[in-house]
Parts: C-alpha cells; structure tokens; sequence
C-alpha cells in the first residue's frame, strides 16, 4: 500500500483502513520505488480537525 503526493487524505485514509495502517509511504509517480514522504494517521486526523479524539482512546 501506498499513495501518491496527488492523491488526496480521502485515499490515503481509505487505504490506511483496509489495510489496518496507521502509516503509508508516500511514493513518486515516475518511480514508486522512490519514497518522497509519508502520511501518518495522527496527520491525517488533525487534517480533518478529529486528532484530540484519537489521541486520547485507549
């Protein structure tokens, strides 16, 4: 599992639920063998205005 810089927090998110991650490489377009970065839940969250609740479950 990966995203692309292009790709929104929607997939991302998405993703990280299928795939029960809470962490996904962010990868080149022209080479995904190529990590330019990654996207973390906690991030994804505070995005969306949600992270003080994640945070704080058990």
């Amino acid at each position: 599992m990966f995203v692309h810089a292009d790709h929104s927090l929607d997939v991302a998110l998405d993703q990280m639920g299928t795939a029960k991650l809470d962490v996904l490489p962010v990868v080149s377009r022209a080479d995904i063998r190529k990590i330019v970065g990654v996207v973390t839940l906690p991030d994804v969250l505070k995005a969306y205005g949600v992270a003080d609740r994640w945070e704080g479950r058990s």
